[in-house]
Formats: C-alpha cells, structure tokens, sequence
C-alpha cells in the first residue's frame, strides 16, 4: 500500500474493491491529531516547572503548543517529564502565567526547544526611555523608565564604561538643545572649564567631552619570583633571601615585608626587610637579629612608578614565603655521663666517643728477674657521622671510666658510648700475659724496662694518634687502634687517647693525647707514675714491683650538629 510522503498516510488503492474504510479512518485520526498540535493551543496542568499536557507527540520535530499556567521563573522545567530549554542551548525559558509558548521535540537529545520570540535580550525597563516598549526573554512587551527630561537624560547617557566618540556627543547634545562641552551646575548648563580635565589627564584613546586624551597608561610591573629563604647555621637570628627579577622593563625596584602571624598585606603593613629604594635591584639580601625558633611571614611588592608615586604590584605567587632562623652550629661536650637533648631545628648530629684509658702495670721483681710495668693502653675511640635524630629527643651518653692501677691488679678502661649501641669506643687495656708489656688500645702503651741475668731491654714511650707503644722489645710494645685519634678523624683537630709510658730508671713519658708518665729516677730518687689525663681517654704510666702504674685517664663524648 502506498503512503503519503510526510506524515505517512495510507492511500486507498484503485484496486481496493470496496474501498477499505479503516484505512480512511485513521488518516482522518492522523490528520486530527496533527491539527491538534499546530493549531491548538492546549492549557497547561501541573507544576509551574513540571508542566503536563493533555497531548504530546514525542516524534523528532512535532510541536507542542499551550499556554503556561503559572511562572517557572526561570528554573529547570519539564514537560510531560521531558526537560525544555532555550533553543540552542540548556538554559530553561522563562514562562509567564498565561502567555503562549510554542517548543519542538528533538529526539536525539530527547528534549523539548521553545522556540525563540520576535523579541530577546537582557534589557531591562531602566535601561530603557519611559513610554517606549521593547521585548526581552522574560516578557514579550515592556515599557522603559528612563527619564526623558534633559538634565536626566543627559545623566544617563552614555552608560558608565562606555566611551562617548565626538560625533555621539555632538548629536546627543543637538537632541537635547544642550550646548557642546558644557555640564548641569543644578540650575543651568555652563561650560565646562574644568582645569584638570586636560589632554595630559585623560587616558590615550578616551575622550571625555570632546577632549582627546593623551596621558600614557600605566600598567603594574611584573612580580618578583622565586622568593625563598636561607637559615643559616652558624648566625643566629639571621634570614637571607634570594628571588629571581622580571625581565620587562618596568620594575623600578622592590620592597620587602615581614611580620609574625600572617602575611603582610601592603607595603606598609609590619616591617622592612629590605626597600631597594630605586637603586639597582640585586636578587638577594641577608638581615639578622631575628628570634631564633620565631616563624616570620614575609611578601615582596615590586614597584614602578605613576606621576612620581610608587605603583606597587600586589601578586602573591613566587613572590611570599616563611623562615625560622635556628643558630643551629654548634656541639655539646660530655665529661660525665649524662642525656643529650636535641636542639630545635636539629635533624643531625656528628658524634666522637673517646673510652676511659687502662691504667698502667705494677711489674714485678725476683732473684731471676727485673721487670718494670708497661704503660697502660689509650682508650679507643670512635667516630659516627650524620645520625639522624628528632628535635626534643633525648639520648642516654655515657662516658667510660679510667681504670685503676692500686691496688693491683690494674683494671681496663671502661667504655664510653652514644645512644646505648648506637655509638660505642671501648675502653684501654692492661698488659694480660706480661706486666712489663704495654697495653693496646687506641694508641698503646710503652714497655717496661726488663732485665734477667743475660739479657735487658729498653722501655719505651707510649703511643700517639692509634699508633704501637714504643720499646725495644716490639713483642711487648702496646698495639694502636691504627687509625688516627683525634677528635671526629679530622686533621685539625685535638688529639686524644695517648697510651701510658713504660716504667723504667729513664724517663718514658706518655703518647700525646693524655697518656700518663712511667715510673722512673730522677736525682737518684724514684719518681712515681702518672695518671693519664682526665677526659682524655689516656693510659696510665708503668710502674714498678710493688709500686703501681698510674690510674688510666677517663673518656669524653662529644656531640656537635651543623658542621
């Protein structure tokens, strides 16, 4: 069977015999409900913003036409629980209470479109001249409110932020029988004489009454970037600052403010900390006497000028930034056992343990044997870097004790140590097997003189910076820890740990770090050993059968941070 073209209507064929009245009664209900649609407007029932009608033809393009029954002032509405917009685009219409609206279906988008008006727009009635009517998407006829008297007119026109062109003001001034360059005094229009409204005062491009401007515009220079501060650790209350310039010209230079709380605001609001004061603008600057601990907040405000008047630029990016001044250089030196509270601001420690010294040996003597004592051995010692620890935290240190040399036998070293195993030096030793033999440890103690019938040898100085004992016997000569016993291993630094001097008639004075002198005549008299140095880690000197060597020296631990 054949159809119409449009809306698909069935045609009644000659060969239909009879004709099929069927066919013809539902064209006729087609045709009906097409008429329905475009000719008749239908009353609206529902919400104001969900609209129901009686009859809908959801197909792409059919239109639906009715009248609204209340005002959806503007928010999202629907129709027969499909969603209506402007034409074009996803803002709902504005309906009013019984005006005519007229919208199509699109299917693809499954959305109603009312279509557009003759009229549109945003004006509103005041911005319109009282008596005259104009349409805009809320109603379809409004009526302006602008006076039309001259004095207001005039008032009103140009609207503010546009700009009036020679020819407009000529005519509008011709409309209103008002004379060129003139201005309302209250009473009547007079000519403006104004001495500040001059070419040099209106920008370039603008005119004001007829006057072309001619005055250059000034735009704000560019900002500063980069703001960032430095600490220092070996200054205290000190902040520098570095930061990066603009490159287009205009800057004439930069004034920098700080205060505590907050960002400064202004130029003026808390204190300099720098003013470039239109010199030439470097990229950094150091001040001190802050407060150590204290947060400071800090904003930069580069600046170029307008008729001698500073034009300041207030963009916060790059250009802010907050510093708290530690005087975080510094060391901490444990005589005695005790805690280490870490400073604020410290995240790192270096530390050197020394450990107590051995004290020297006492000898011995027989009708075989001569033997004076060895020098007891330096304390160990022992060097960590760069530990990481937490501001507040408290850290045990002990420091080991020197050993005792009477009454006999002599004792070793005790051990000094950081934070329980987290840095440990042991302390000095004893001679073990022979009492004439120095001691090892972090530098070793010298021999003592030895004599049997038939043989002797020579005692020796002690040790110095990890090195062996001396005498002439290398078999009973301290041995050294090897490596250097200065305070943290470095060159310039004060040494430690210096092993005990032999016992003998001569002299053998201790290792350079505190070891103890052994026993020994002078004047034909004998002079007793020395003790190692307190807080030295060093050894005592040797001594002789039945008197003893000298107490060993006791440890040190030394914590420093910055370096």
């Amino acid at each position: 069977m054949q159809t119409t073209l449009n809306f698909g209507l069935k045609k009644i064929e000659l060969s239909d015999s009879p004709p099929d009245i069927t066919v013809s009664n539902s064209n006729w209900d087609e045709v009906d409900k097409h008429l329905f649609h475009t000719a008749k407007f239908q009353k609206a029932t529902g919400t104001a913003t969900a609209i129901t009608l009686s009859s809908v033809n959801l197909t792409d393009g059919f239109v639906v036409q009715f009248i609204a029954s209340a005002d959806n002032n503007g928010v999202s509405t629907t129709i027969n629980g499909k969603s209506v917009y402007k034409e074009g685009t996803t803002v709902p219409p504005k309906l009013k209470t019984g005006k005519a609206v007229i919208a199509w279906y699109d299917a693809t988008k499954t959305c109603f479109f009312v279509k557009a008006s003759a009229g549109g727009g945003t004006a509103v009635a005041g911005d319109v001249l009282a008596g005259k009517t104009f349409s805009n998407d809320d109603d379809s006829e409004i009526t302006g409110t602008i006076p039309v008297t001259t004095a207001d007119a005039y008032k009103h026109y140009p609207a503010e932020n546009v700009t009036v062109t020679t020819d407009i003001n000529n005519k509008l001034c011709a409309l209103l029988s008002v004379p060129k360059n003139t201005y309302l005094n209250g009473v009547e229009w007079v000519k403006h004489e104004e001495p500040d409204l001059s070419n040099v005062n209106i920008a370039s491009g603008k005119i004001i009454l007829g006057i072309q401007g001619s005055a250059a515009v000034v735009t704000d220079c560019a900002q500063i970037t980069g703001l960032a501060a430095v600490v220092g650790f070996s200054t205290a209350g000190q902040i520098q600052l570095n930061w990066t310039n603009p490159t287009d010209g205009k800057i004439k230079g930069v004034r920098i403010m700080y205060k505590s709380g907050g960002y400064p605001t202004s130029p003026t609001d808390g204190t300099v900390f720098y003013d470039s004061s239109d010199a030439a603008l470097p990229s950094t600057f150091t001040k001190t006497g802050f407060t150590d601990g204290a947060i400071y907040y800090i904003r930069a405000f580069a600046y170029t000028y307008y008729h001698a008047t500073r034009r300041y630029t207030y963009v916060t990016n790059g250009a802010q930034v907050t510093a708290t001044p530690l005087q975080t250089k510094g060391q901490q030196i444990f005589t005695s056992s005790g805690t280490f509270t870490v400073p604020a601001g410290v995240t790192a420690v270096d530390v050197f343990c020394v450990g107590g010294g051995a004290a020297g040996s006492y000898g011995q003597s027989n009708s075989y044997i001569t033997a004076y004592g060895g020098g007891g051995g330096g304390g160990y010692t022992k060097t960590i870097k760069a530990i990481g620890v937490n501001p507040g935290q408290q850290i045990p240190v002990v420091v080991g004790a020197g050993g005792i040399g009477n009454p006999a036998p002599p004792t070793n070293g005790g051990k000094s140590s950081f934070g329980g195993t987290l840095v440990v030096a042991n302390g000095g030793l004893c001679s073990e097997n022979s009492l004439d033999a120095g001691g090892d440890g972090g530098s070793g103690g010298g021999s003592g003189y030895y004599n049997t019938s038939g043989s002797n040898s020579t005692g020796g100085a002690g040790g110095s910076d990890g090195g062996n004992g001396g005498g002439s016997d290398s078999n009973k000569v301290g041995i050294g820890q090897g490596t250097t016993t200065r305070a943290f291993g470095e060159a310039t630094n004060t040494l430690y740990a210096g092993g005990g001097g032999g016992g003998a008639y001569i002299k053998y004075l201790g290792g350079n770090g505190g070891g103890g002198i052994g026993l020994h005549v002078e004047n034909s008299a004998q002079v007793g050993a020395t003790a190692g140095a307190t807080n030295t880690g060093g050894g005592g000197g040797g001594g002789t059968y039945g008197v003893a060597g000298g107490n060993g020296g006791s440890g040190i631990v030394i914590v420093r941070w910055g370096y």
